[in-house]
């Protein structure tokens, strides 16, 4: 098996969570419940990331070349060829924009549930 590229990286995270907890839990039940529930949401989206690291440590090759055959029987073009004439520099400035600005929108809601506080509600926001 071959090492596994940024071990100590997803190994840090994993500390820093169970860090982050420990820190909470002199904020009494509201901070600490508010922390938990950030770590443990935020738990899947790391365990997919770490399959960016851990699928290719474990199995050599890609679906890559398969799934671009796929869409070229299928669709007769490559797609990401195909949607480039759809740039215009107007369109990708504006979607930069909106999208840039998801995360502060949704950091801003959770931070607002939370300092409120309306923790039902924070916590099914981020789990």
């Amino acid at each position: 098996m071959r090492k596994i590229p940024q071990a100590w990286w997803l190994l840090l995270l994993k500390v820093a969570g169970v860090g982050l907890i420990v820190v909470a839990r002199p904020l009494g039940d509201h901070g600490e419940l508010a922390v938990q529930e950030l770590v443990s949401g935020d738990l899947c989206r790391r365990l997919l990331q770490e399959l960016n690291y851990l699928i290719p440590a474990l199995r050599s090759g890609t679906a890559d070349a398969a799934l671009a055959r796929f869409d070229l029987a299928t669709l007769r073009v490559n797609p990401t060829v195909w949607i480039e004439r759809l740039q215009m520099p107007l369109l990708t400035e504006y979607l930069q924009i909106v999208y840039s600005l998801f995360i502060p929108a949704v950091l801003l809601v959770a931070y607002l549930l939370w300092r409120q506080p309306r923790l039902e509600e924070f916590v099914f926001m981020v789990s």
